[in-house]
């Protein structure tokens, strides 16, 4: 989930593993160039983002305590999305996502 249109804009993300629970990690997003910082529990998370053009967002996540660094570009096209993601652990992922009611 992303709120670009808060007075201070956010993410969420749900993610779900095999061998885990659900985890949610949340917290603000930087639109001014710098990244805002979000602590929960051990994991700490820096996060900002950047309009690359008229509909896409780069979006740039940092795991500070572990050094791993998350990218994402985010292209909107009416109710539909691509995303391109990549790790500096060489993970990459290319989604394609629609809206429904």
């Amino acid at each position: 989930m992303l709120d670009l249109t808060a007075s201070e804009p956010r993410f969420r993300a749900d993610y779900e593993g095999s061998a885990e629970a659900p985890r949610r990690i949340e917290g603000p997003i930087g639109l001014d160039g710098l990244s805002r910082r979000h602590e929960a529990g051990e994991l700490v998370l820096a996060v900002k983002a950047r309009w690359l053009g008229a509909d896409t967002l780069e979006l740039v996540s940092h795991l500070v305590n572990e050094g791993v660094v998350m990218t994402s570009a985010i292209t909107f096209r009416g109710n539909e999305a691509d995303i391109a993601y990549a790790s500096n652990q060489g993970f990459t992922l290319r989604l394609h996502a629609v809206a429904s009611d």
